[in-house]
Parts: C-alpha cells; sequence; structure tokens
C-alpha cells in the first residue's frame, strides 16, 4: 500500500467539529505551593488567593504564584480536635455575598469530637477574626471516623454540609438509613436568614415532624468530597467505600431527597439488607478495591476552566491510599468512560482536589504540597495555539508525522473524516509513525503538545 502526503492545510474547521469526548487528554501535577502541614481542602473567595485548610484548624493563605502567606488567615487549633485520623478542621465555603457581608463558613470537631458548623467574620482581607465565630449547630459524632465535613455554597445559593454515618464500620447504628438522624446525609441551609440559618421550603422534609428538615440526601457513608458543576449545577459526589468499593455519584442539579443506598448497599453491591427500604440512587461509577484501583476515593470537580478546552466537562477523581487520578468523561457513543491518569502521587495521600477563580483544578496532599493540574498539550479557549505537523514519505511505505516542540510528552490522534478516532498515542518526543494498514482514506492528525499541530494525510 503507496501512502501519498497532502500539503499542510488547516483544519480548525474540522477540529472544531470533532466531538470533545472523543479526545482523552493527560493531565500531570506540577508543583503550586509546598510548607503546609495536613491540607485537606481548598477554597476562594472569587479573587486569585487560594485558601487553604490543614487539619489540625488553622486556614492559610497562597497568593496567585503560590507564595504561602506565613500569617494564617484562622488559627482556631485550641478549638479542634484533629488527634484521630479523621478528625479535624475538614471544611470551607465563602458565600455568594462574602464581599459584602464578610462571612465565611467552617466545620470542624470540637473537643468532644462532635461535628461543628461555624461562621466567622473578618479583622482586614488577609486575616479573620478567631472570637467572631457563631457557631450555626453541633451534631455529636458516636465515633472518631467518617466525618465527613465538606461545605459548598450550590448553585442556589444555599449551604451544602456533607456528614458520615458517624464511623465505626458497617453504620452499626443504621444512622445513615433513619432521617431523624442528621449523619449518614447531606444537608442543606439558608444562612442569609437571621438569627442563624433557616431550612428551605424546597428541602425534601421541609414540613416533616419525624424526619431532619436539614436533609437534602440521605444512605451516605463517609462523602468526604462534593462539588457542583459550575455549568449546570449538578452535584457530584464521592462517597469512601467500606471493604469492597469506591464509588462516584451524579445528581441532577435540583433533585432533593434520593437515598444513595448505605448501609443497604456498598457501590454496586448488596451490603447489610437488614430493614432497608429499597428505591436507592445507584453510583455512575464505582471501582473496586485493590492496589491497581485504591481503597479510599476523594472526590474532585467537573473542568470548567478556560486553558485546556480537551478537558471540558471531564469530572476528575482520585483514591487517597494510592494516589491514582481519572478522569470521567461522555464518549463518542453517548456512554459514560473514564481515564486512568496513573498513579500521580506515588505516595498517596491525595486528600483533596481544589478550585481556582477561573476554574483550574488543583490536588492537595497530606505531606503539605498543593499541585496545579496541567493538561498536556492544552489548547486554550481564549487563544487557542496551532501549527502545521511535518510529514514526510518513508522508503518503507511508512508516513513519518513530525512536530517542532520543546514539550517533553505529547498526545496524537488520527480521526477519519467522520471524525472517528481511528488511533491515539502518548507518546516522549517529536515523531511518530503512522500505523500500517490504514483503510484507503483521508485522515487527520493531531498533536497536543506545548500547542496543537494539525496535518491531514491521504492514504492509498
Amino acid at each position: 500500500m503507496n501512502r501519498l502526503i497532502f500539503p499542510f492545510t488547516w483544519l480548525l474547521t474540522f477540529l472544531a467539529c470533532l466531538p470533545l469526548s472523543a479526545q482523552r487528554p493527560q493531565i500531570s501535577l506540577v508543583p503550586f505551593a509546598t510548607g503546609l502541614s495536613f491540607p485537606v481542602e481548598m477554597a476562594h473567595a472569587g479573587d486569585s488567593r487560594l485558601f487553604i485548610v490543614e487539619k489540625a484548624g488553622r486556614i492559610m493563605l497562597l497568593d496567585a504564584g503560590g507564595q504561602l502567606n506565613p500569617t494564617p488567615f484562622l488559627d482556631i487549633r485550641s478549638k479542634v480536635n484533629s488527634t484521630a485520623g479523621e478528625r479535624g478542621m475538614l471544611g470551607l465555603a465563602f458565600p455568594p455575598d462574602h464581599d459584602s457581608s464578610g462571612w465565611f463558613y467552617v466545620s470542624y470537631n470540637n473537643s468532644q469530637g462532635a461535628s461543628v458548623l461555624s461562621r466567622f467574620s473578618l479583622l482586614n482581607p488577609a486575616q479573620a477574626n478567631p472570637a467572631s465565630e457563631e457557631v450555626l449547630f453541633t451534631i455529636s459524632q458516636p465515633f472518631d471516623n467518617h466525618n465527613g465535613g465538606c461545605l459548598r455554597f450550590g448553585p442556589d445559593g444555599f449551604l451544602y454540609f456533607a456528614l458520615g454515618d458517624g464511623g465505626s464500620g458497617g453504620d452499626p447504628g443504621n444512622r445513615s438509613q433513619t432521617l431523624s438522624n442528621p449523619l449518614g446525609k447531606i444537608l442543606r441551609i439558608d444562612v442569609s436568614q437571621a438569627p442563624r440559618f433557616a431550612v428551605p421550603a424546597s428541602n425534601p422534609f421541609a414540613t416533616s415532624n419525624t424526619a431532619d428538615r436539614r436533609i437534602w440526601s440521605t444512605g451516605w457513608r463517609n462523602p468526604w468530597k462534593f462539588s457542583f458543576d459550575a455549568q449546570n449545577g449538578d452535584m457530584w459526589i464521592a462517597d469512601v467505600g467500606q471493604d469492597e468499593q469506591e464509588e462516584i455519584n451524579h445528581e441532577v442539579a435540583g433533585t432533593a431527597g434520593l437515598n444513595y443506598g448505605w448501609r443497604c448497599r456498598e457501590g454496586l453491591a448488596p451490603f447489610n439488607q437488614s430493614g432497608c427500604p429499597g428505591g436507592y440512587q445507584e453510583p455512575i461509577w464505582a471501582y473496586q478495591h485493590g492496589n491497581n484501583n485504591g481503597f479510599s476515593v476523594t472526590g474532585g470537580f467537573v473542568y470548567r476552566g478556560a486553558v485546556a478546552s480537551t478537558f471540558q466537562g471531564h469530572y476528575l477523581f482520585g483514591d487517597y491510599a494510592t494516589g491514582r487520578i481519572w478522569t470521567l468523561f461522555t464518549n463518542d457513543q453517548s456512554q459514560l468512560d473514564s481515564t486512568q491518569q496513573g498513579k500521580l502521587l506515588p505516595n498517596g495521600q491525595l486528600t483533596s482536589f481544589g478550585e481556582d477563580a477561573e476554574r483550574e483544578l488543583y490536588v492537595l496532599s497530606k505531606a503539605g504540597t498543593v499541585y496545579r493540574v496541567q493538561v498536556e498539550g492544552a489548547t486554550s479557549l481564549k487563544e487557542p495555539l496551532t501549527a502545521p505537523l511535518g510529514v514526510s514519505y518513508l522508503a518503507d511505505g511508512q508516513v513519518m508525522i513530525r512536530w517542532n516542540s520543546p514539550a517533553p510528552t505529547a498526545y496524537l490522534r488520527v480521526f477519519d473524516m467522520q471524525g472517528r478516532l481511528v488511533t491515539e498515542e502518548r507518546m516522549q518526543g517529536n515523531s511518530y509513525r503512522l500505523p500500517a494498514g490504514l483503510v484507503p482514506g483521508l485522515y487527520a492528525v493531531t498533536v497536543e503538545a506545548d500547542r496543537v499541530f494539525v496535518g491531514k494525510v491521504l492514504v492509498k
């Protein structure tokens, strides 16, 4: 079979028509900041600063360049019980009206181990007033694990608070399925109402005389991290499993009152069926325990930033124990698919993902480093960069593709003229031989490195 090379022509129109789901972007982690002590959460207040929660009870400030302010934004270590592995300061959220109100919200375990939800005000833009604490409510914890603690403001302006099942193993008190108990639930409250908060009328049990009216959803074991998709408001929740499975859950925006199954189910499998009501919301993704996957899921975010066009709409999550990271997305057949990005934190201890005001993503490690998520060969939505591929005909009938890039790795894809992905390769270097045996026809080739290189090849 002879292969003839067409001179390079721009393929921007063709590439724009290719489905983003056909593309499987590869990510890497770039150190952004160091010197933190057991960071477990990140938040922003609508500007370029990043607020990092340390488990012991401090909130530290990073500037846009990753420089750490040595003065804590908030230090309440004297109030926080962080001696047990899963206790400490665990959540932070800034309300939509933070610029005018000056309030922000934290969750932590107090000296008795109970989960506390509090708000604080500012002394100045770089420092909170620790004496301003106003406790909204306190929830007793029977054991020292499965505290949850994640806080997020939803697109509806209400504050969501995730709580684990109270700990031990197997939820011995069946708290997750008991509607009168707030443990094993995600709560939703309106913090804009005096004196402390109100229960939104749209909460599923807002008028109940038996259920906790703050409940938004039930059936959780330890929803360590959840987030909202900035584009459509959908909720993504990672629930840490027991002995067999870790799970990712997707909740369409505004869907109230769902039961996610624990302790009746663990991931996609039955667990303890005694007294179970049925009617559970199944996870959309689960993975089995093992060294090739992990043992404790850490939820992340749906990417909605402006740097990486091919990463749009992908959900990023990882595993605390192994340091593996995955992306979850919809493929060309409208099916849910994933890419295991690899063991990007070789020593594990992936405590959290973070998102800045520009919707770019970060990874936090227990060791004290914050990493920026870099999409290899990212093409900016704001300033797309393209360049032609070099192609040459070789004596053995093969086609050599070359590109001029300083990037150490590249991601190559070959598409047919219907936009179907024919082959894809992640590689080192600046050249690639097209595979033998391609069906005769015209193909588009893209390479993502420090920029996107495009070209086309006619196979005869």
